[in-house]
Parts: C-alpha cells; sequence; structure tokens
C-alpha cells in the first residue's frame, strides 16, 4: 500500500514510590576513580565545604567526592568546570562505610543562581542526591542543574523537585557542543518554569534518556505570556528525547507531558517505548490549549518534529484540542506520529511490553472544545499507527486529519477503537488535495457513542480505503466518502449499516459476534462471520499474534485472515479427539 506523503518525510496507574524504585537500581560510576574526597561534618572529612572538594578535583583524573550527611548544604551554588566527577551521596559519616538516603543539597533562593552548574567537557555521575531550592527568574536557564558544557550528566536515585527557572525548571540541557543527560531511577518532579520546560528543557546538540524507574511528575511550564511549551519535558530541535520513564500530572499550555519543537532547520524527535515489559506511560498530563500528552510542531523552514512510539500507555490526559497527541504544522509544514509502525524502530534495548490492558493503548483522555479530537494531525502531517487500542476517550472526535490547505495522511491498522464517547464522528479527515488519504485497515470500530446524525467515518479526502476490517456502530452511518468515486476502496468488511457498503469484493452484513462485548472483550467468537475471511496479510494482530491463522475447522471464504483487530490462534482438535489424548492430538487446543 502507497502513501502519498511518504516520499516527503525525512486507567489509574499506580505511581511506584520513587525510593521504592531507586532502590531496586543500582549503575555503576563514571569509572574508578584515581582521587577520592569526602565532605561532611566530622574529623574523618577531607572537606567540610562542597565547592571545595569540588575545585580539587583534577580536570585530567576521574575524581569522586562523597557526601556524608552530618552536615548542612543549603544555599549552594556548585559549579563543575571541566571535570570528570562521581558525586556520591548517602554516606553516613565520613570515617564509615554505611549508606542510607539521599542528602539534601538545597539552592540559595536568593542569589537567582542554580543548585550545579556544569561548564566546559565534563563528565558527572550523580547518586543518592536530593536537589531542590533554586529560584531564578524568567531569563534563566535551569533551576535545579544547568548544562552549559559538553559532554554528559548521569543521574542515579537522584531527585531534583521544586526548583524554578525561567527555562527547565528542574534541568536545562543548553550545551556549547554534544551531551547526553541520563535518568536512571531518579525523580524530577513539582518543579517550574517561568517559560518553558517545567521538569526538563533540552535544546542545542543535546540528548536526554530516561529509563522505566525513573519518573517526571507534576511539573509546570507556566509559560511567557500564559504560553508554555512541555510541562514534563520540552525538546527544542536538534535536541531529541528517548524516554521509557513516566510522566504523570505535569501541565503546560502546549504539551502537557512532552513538547518537542523542531527549530529552524533542525528538527527534533522523541521516542516512547518500553524495556523488560514496561510501558512508557504519559498519562494524567494537562495542556490549557493543545497536546495533554503530547504536542510536537514542526518548523515553517521544513524541519520536522516527530514522535515514535513503541509500546506505550497514552492515557487519561487532557486538553482544550487534541488530549492525547496534538500534531501541529507551520507555514505548511507538518508533524509525523508514528506508533508502532515498521517505519521507526524502538531503540536496541526496547522489548514488547506484555499484552494487556495497559499496552499500546490511548485510553481515557478528555478533549473539551467543540470539534476538538483525541489525537489531532494538522495539514501535513501525518500518522502512521498500528496494533492500538483507543477506549474511553472523550472530545469531538477520535482521530481528526486537516489538510485545509496542503496534504495529509493517516493509516490506522490492527487497531481496536471502542467504547469512545463523541459528540461528533469517530474518524474525520477534511482536506481535497490529491495526496490526502485515509487508511483503515484490520480494526475493529465498535461500541463507540456518536453524534446522532454523525457518520462513523466522515472522509472529505482524496482516498479513503477500508479493509480486513470490523464496523458495528448501529444505527450510525458507517462512512460518508466525499472524494473522487474511484478513490474509495473497500472489502472485507463486516458491518451492520447496509446503506454506507453498496460495491466491494467480501462486503458482510451482519453481527461480528464478539466474546463478551459487555465487559470490553471484542476478540471474535469462532462460529463469527468475520473468521478467516480475508486473504493472508503479514505482521501481527492487536494481540501481537501471528495477523494470518487459518483454522483448520472454519471454511476460507476470500482468505484465512479473520476480520478486525485480533487473531483466533487456536485450532480445534481432530474429530474423535479430546483435549486429554496427548498421543494422537498432541499440539492441539480446545479455543
Amino acid at each position: 500500500m502507497a502513501t502519498s506523503i511518504l516520499h516527503r518525510l525525512p486507567r489509574t496507574h499506580a505511581v511506584v514510590p520513587w525510593l521504592a524504585a531507586a532502590a531496586l537500581v543500582c549503575a555503576a560510576p563514571l569509572a574508578s576513580a584515581n582521587k577520592l574526597f569526602t565532605v561532611g561534618g566530622d574529623a574523618a572529612c577531607n572537606f567540610h565545604d562542597l565547592q571545595q572538594a569540588i575545585d580539587a578535583s583534577d580536570a585530567t583524573d576521574f575524581n569522586s567526592i562523597l557526601v556524608a550527611r552530618n552536615f548542612n548544604y543549603s544555599g549552594q551554588h556548585l559549579v563543575i568546570d571541566g571535570q570528570i566527577i562521581n558525586f556520591l551521596g548517602g554516606l553516613e559519616t565520613c570515617d564509615g562505610q554505611t549508606y542510607g538516603d539521599p542528602i539534601a543539597i538545597t539552592g540559595d533562593s536568593g542569589s537567582g543562581q542554580a543548585v550545579f552548574e556544569i561548564r566546559g567537557n565534563s563528565q558527572v555521575y550523580m547518586s543518592k542526591l536530593d536537589i531542590s531550592g533554586a529560584d531564578r527568574d524568567g531569563n534563566q536557564k535551569g533551576g535545579g542543574i544547568s548544562f552549559i558544557g559538553t559532554g554528559s550528566l548521569q543521574l542515579v536515585n537522584v531527585s531534583v523537585h521544586d526548583n524554578r527557572a525561567g527555562y527547565g525548571g528542574g534541568i536545562d540541557m543548553s550545551p556549547s557542543g554534544a551531551a547526553t543527560l541520563t535518568l536512571t531511577a531518579s525523580l524530577v518532579a513539582d518543579n517550574v518554569a517561568s517559560g518553558q520546560g517545567g521538569g526538563i528543557r533540552l535544546e542545542g546538540s543535546s540528548q536526554l534518556v530516561a529509563d522505566t524507574n525513573s519518573y517526571i511528575t507534576g511539573n509546570t511550564a507556566a509559560g511567557t505570556d500564559d504560553i508554555g511549551y512541555g510541562g514534563g519535558i520540552e525538546v527544542v530541535g536538534p535536541a531529541s528525547a528517548t524516554v521509557n520513564a513516566n510522566l504523570n500530572s505535569n501541565s503546560a499550555t502546549y504539551g502537557g507531558g512532552i513538547a518537542a519543537l523542531a527549530a529552524g532547520d533542525s528538527g527534533t524527535y522523541v521516542n516512547l517505548y518500553s524495556t523488560s515489559g514496561n510501558v512508557a506511560a504519559l498519562y494524567g498530563n494537562a495542556a490549557t490549549a493543545a497536546g495533554g500528552g503530547i504536542y510536537l510542531k514542526s518548523s515553517r523552514e521544513g524541519s520536522i518534529a516527530s514522535l515514535c512510539a513503541n509500546d506505550f500507555v497514552i492515557d487519561q490526559n487532557t486538553a482544550r484540542n487534541g488530549s492525547a497527541i496534538y500534531a501541529d504544522e507551520d507555514s505548511g509544514h507538518g508533524s509525523v506520529v508514528y506508533l508502532n509502525s515498521s517505519l521507526c524502530q524502538r531503540p536496541p534495548d526496547g522489548v514488547a511490553c506484555t499484552s494487556g490492558p495497559l499496552c499500546n493503548e490511548i485510553a481515557d483522555n478528555t478533549s473539551s472544545d467543540d470539534g476538538s479530537a483525541t489525537v489531532l494531525m494538522q495539514s501535513n502531517g501525518a500518522l502512521f499507527a498500528d496494533r492500538f487500542a483507543a477506549r474511553r476517550n472523550h472530545g469531538g472526535r477520535l482521530v481528526a486529519l486537516i489538510a485545509d490547505t496542503d496534504i495529509a495522511s493517516a493509516v490506522l491498522e490492527n487497531c481496536l477503537l471502542a467504547d469512545n464517547v463523541m459528540t461528533s464522528n469517530l474518524l474525520w479527515g477534511n482536506g481535497g488535495a490529491d495526496d490526502t488519504d485515509l487508511f483503515v485497515h484490520g480494526c475493529t470500530l465498535t461500541h463507540n457513542t456518536l453524534g446522532s446524525a454523525d457518520p462513523v467515518i466522515f472522509a472529505n479526502v482524496h482516498r479513503l480505503e477500508v479493509t480486513d476490517s470490523i464496523i458495528d456502530q448501529t444505527p450510525t452511518a458507517s462512512l460518508v466518502f466525499n472524494g473522487p468515486s474511484d478513490q474509495l476502496f473497500t472489502q472485507y468488511v463486516l458491518t451492520n449499516d447496509t446503506g454506507s457498503f453498496t460495491g466491494g469484493l467480501g462486503i458482510l452484513f451482519g453481527a461480528p459476534l464478539f466474546i463478551d462485548a459487555a465487559n470490553g472483550d471484542y476478540h471474535l467468537q469462532r462460529s463469527s462471520p468475520g473468521v478467516d475471511e480475508a486473504p493472508a496479510t503479514d505482521g501481527l494482530d492487536l494481540d501481537g499474534n501471528a495477523r494470518t491463522v487459518d483454522l483448520t475447522d472454519v471454511g476460507d471464504d476470500f482468505g484465512p485472515t479473520d476480520l478486525g483487530a485480533f487473531e483466533i490462534q487456536t485450532q480445534l482438535p481432530p474429530s474423535g479427539c479430546s483435549v486429554d489424548d496427548t498421543v494422537f492430538c498432541n499440539g492441539f487446543e480446545l479455543p
């Protein structure tokens, strides 16, 4: 299947307490130290002053600074300049071997300085520190940590909280060259940016890598003139973010959880992915304007903002529009969203999340404006979404594709769109340009509450394809297509709407016969007319199983593939066999 835009493209979640999560993770410092210093209040300590210990560290050596809790580290502005330092907290006394809770290091709220400022070509490892108390004005960057050099910063079991700055309330990465920020079992919480990037802000040649035991929560981007980007994280091109962390309860004007903004000729990239079966989760974030979960915006110069999400959760976010995702445009240059798409790959350590309700879902998001959408794609944007469920969302439409002045494309595959409450359509596309497309393949659309006079799919686009799918929305019409008559392609569809589908190969009229629709189980019964109905195809169904399984007890109409989001995997035992017959019937399972 060709997509015309491709060639133009370069529920309740229990927040695990941070300390409990942190206790599970132990990461190695940068290297074995050539120099070792202790800081604290007892006679065995080398220093009683943190900055003196930093200044004593040789820029050419690996240095470790062990911080004991028997001293008060308030009113700090600590500068690391061109050094390689392992900064380790938690020591009880300088002459002991006992480690406890993180050490509190607080800023001087009256100085207008960051708690930590990292300059030069530095490699810094911090562990068991609690960094808070900075109060910087609207023109300054980085409250808890300001990184303005090059190199790397790794936080392991570190909390950065209750700091304030104009940009990057908790952490700001504005490096002079390439730099990487790594979060491992760390917390960035309750920081405020009076401008942009409440929790973390990235710009320039910086990268963020955040692991599954890290939490970015309760941060706010208040915004200049009430326009704030990135409550949890703001990424400004060419910076990028690779996130397996949990972002919740963050707020901004645009991008309550994450805002990714291309800049000039520099695109930006956000990768959400899972490791060890845990999902990258955006939930409970809020945007007063657009993009409750994530906001993307490409630049007027044509650089692209893109999201690549593999094995993800985008739940319970709110916004006036685009409660889950808002992919914006600038001067006709759109943004791109990939959800489990083969067009973008998870990082090498990515692992498919465990199949279940909190896996590959966009659920319980709320958009409040008339004409709003849960996922909104602006002009010249593209959505490629595979193997996802969108359930219990509220708004004007579930997915809206806008191409008023240019082209756009949306491809939905192997998806379940169910139990949503919309005041208008479920899927809506508007734009008559020759390259504006809306494709629905292998999806189940059912049990949604829609506007009384609105079809499930309204497509004022150039081309509409609906194949291998189930549309079960009594008494709503299935689709209205206002494009060229030869650009409507429908085949192998099971529907209860006899009016919308008057042609096409393999169009079936009837009930889908779900396993337990009343309780949200939309797998098909073996007796469903949608079983073994369509030609064989590649890929995986929504459960991550083979998309095509030819059931020996079910006759094929046009092929062995089931319609809708799920493929029945189990074969019945041969006649005369029982499930207990392990000699002659081994390998067969009852459904």
